[in-house]
């Protein structure tokens, strides 16, 4: 490549070309070429790649984290759009099962399933599956102040940090609407969160106060609020 430079740069000169001219023409040539090479070695920002980044939510505080969606969310390693075969792989890696939501009626895990220990103890982790066997939904349920106390140990929401565990053990709607805003739904509490891929269901506990109700947290894929 070089020779052929040299070449032409005495061909041309031979035929009468300003040497100064040309040498000032290639100078030019090369500053054009440089910055394209420097742009295609440019490492990528990961400024758009933020959006797919996990939140294992017993590790960071889901509600302290900007511009979140469900399709980041981890719950004990378990994440919508898994597998059957990975959901039970996960599972098993932490010393749990997948069992029967209605086993005293199928006890074959089928289309939901709940996260539980060798002894039956669950932590409060439930799955739905698709019909294609995929993770399409992740249910993190409070466990009730009157359960066992091996159970209440075992407590999934015992391992949430700052907002997301505020949420879960010191509900009230205040704090909720504190955290994710006004919902896009609700039916007698039910709160809807399309953007998020977020639904809160809330039972009032009668006999006690509101931190005390009845809390699940269901994560599915989230859709526009303006969808009809």
């Amino acid at each position: 490549m070089k020779g052929m430079w040299v070449f032409r740069y005495h061909a041309l000169s031979n035929r009468g070309f300003d040497l100064h001219k040309l040498t000032a023409i290639l100078l030019v040539l090369i500053a054009l070429l440089i910055p394209v090479g420097a742009r295609a070695v440019r490492p990528q920002s990961d400024a758009g790649t933020h959006s797919a980044r996990k939140i294992e939510i017993t590790d960071r505080d889901l509600f302290a984290t900007k511009g979140w969606n469900s399709t980041q969310v981890c719950v004990l390693g378990f994440r919508l759009g898994m597998s059957r075969a990975e959901a039970t792989k996960n599972a098993y890696g932490h010393r749990l099962r997948l069992v029967a939501h209605d086993d005293w009626i199928s006890p074959r895990c089928s289309e939901r399933c709940v996260v539980c220990d060798a002894k039956g103890i669950c932590p409060g982790i439930a799955l739905s599956f698709s019909s294609d066997n995929r993770v399409s939904g992740i249910h993190v349920q409070r466990i009730p102040e009157d359960a066992a106390p091996i159970v209440r140990r075992a407590a999934i929401v015992r391992k949430f940090r700052g907002r997301t565990y505020s949420l879960f053990n010191r509900y009230s709607n205040d704090l909720r609407l504190g955290l994710v805003g006004l919902e896009d739904s609700k039916d007698e509490g039910v709160y809807k969160y399309l953007r998020y891929g977020l639904t809160i269901f809330v039972s009032a506990n009668p006999h006690g106060p509101e931190c005390t109700s009845d809390l699940t947290v269901t994560f599915t894929a989230p859709e526009s609020p303006c969808r009809k």
